[in-house]
């Protein structure tokens, strides 16, 4: 399926560019999303039906102008002409229809590439790029119809395969290099491992903070093999400061604690990271409670030594020892 149109797209909306054409319909295209939204306006009746604007694809030594219409023939600004396919969409219809665009390309770590290339529908999927097979791959019986007509031109897919390999990942290479410092940032994650047992079931905790860039493998294991069935994990969320934080946790026997390790992947550890919860000792509250027991102690024998020394310092009140003078 398509993603929700809320979302904007990378490519920029010049690209995106529709093709007009006369019949009674305005196609605007968004500023932020490839939305191309057919209008349809009065006519005199008896006039012919209006027809579905189509996208329309330039040549690629031609992607940066804007096509402009010319009796119906689309043709760039210096004059070449550019393949416009038949509409990619029903023709019968009435009222606002949505028309949605989604392209781009992707460049892999291991220097490979791919692109992508999709249509929509009124919401749902109605055309995709097959770059394998130089074609594209209809969703239902409607986009049959367009997929045809698009083939019998027979650079369509050409057309689309070649900018999608080439002049989009000239331009994805490019913007790369200028985000480079922030592109090849790391962040080390800092990792906590915790438990809680309730109802003689073990939650064990696995959290990741503070890692950059946004990608990383969280899992935990038994006995070294991982436990993905039994796992439940919480969204990769930003922090303020721009790195990024997750979670996992497994419900284990209490028994069982010492066999189970999380496991963390991330590009800024040189290798996957193994942690385990380490439960605090029974030992603390005691060694804690002795020591305030200690404390208490000597502070009533310091209190008590206080008191005996201000005891012995009172003056005499006739005893054996004063000395008494006087006359009868």
């Amino acid at each position: 399926m398509l993603p929700d149109t809320t979302q904007p797209l990378a490519m920029p909306t010049h690209l995106r560019t529709p093709c007009p054409r006369a019949g009674g319909l305005q196609v605007t295209p968004s500023q932020s999303f490839h939305i191309l939204t057919a209008v349809r306006t009065p006519r005199a009746r008896g006039s012919p039906a209006p027809i579905v604007p189509a996208p329309c694809f330039p040549p690629p030594q031609t992607l940066r102008d804007f096509p402009t219409p010319s009796d119906g023939v689309c043709t760039s600004l210096k004059g070449q002409d550019c393949v416009c396919p038949s509409p990619p969409v029903p023709r019968f219809f009435s009222g606002s229809h949505t028309v949605q665009r989604m392209y781009g390309c992707d460049l892999l770590e291991d220097g490979s590439i791919r692109g992508f290339d999709q249509y929509g529908y009124e919401g749902t999927d109605f055309l995709a790029l097959d770059e394998d097979m130089l074609t594209y791959t209809a969703a239902d019986a409607a986009a049959q119809i367009t997929k045809r007509k698009w083939e019998e031109d027979g650079t369509v897919a050409e057309r689309r395969k070649y900018y999608l390999e080439n002049t989009c990942i000239e331009w994805l290479r490019k913007y790369v290099s200028y985000g480079k410092d922030v592109l090849e940032r790391r962040e080390r994650p800092e990792v906590r491992v915790s438990g809680m047992e309730a109802n003689k079931i073990l939650t064990l905790s696995c959290r990741a903070h503070g890692f950059y860039p946004r990608p990383i493998s969280i899992s935990w294991l038994k006995d070294g093999v991982v436990q993905e069935q039994e796992t439940k994990r919480g969204s990769t969320v930003p922090n303020s400061d721009g790195t990024y934080h997750a979670w996992v946790t497994i419900d284990v026997l209490p028994g069982d604690r010492d066999k189970y390790q999380c496991r963390v992947e991330h590009a800024s550890l040189p290798q996957p990271g193994l942690f385990s919860w380490e439960p605090q000792s029974n030992l603390i509250p005691i060694v804690a409670g002795v020591a305030v027991a200690v404390v208490a102690v000597i502070t009533a024998l310091a209190g008590f030594a206080v008191w005996k020394s201000k005891q012995g310092n009172v003056p005499g009140d006739g005893g054996s020892n004063s000395l008494t003078t006087g006359t009868k």
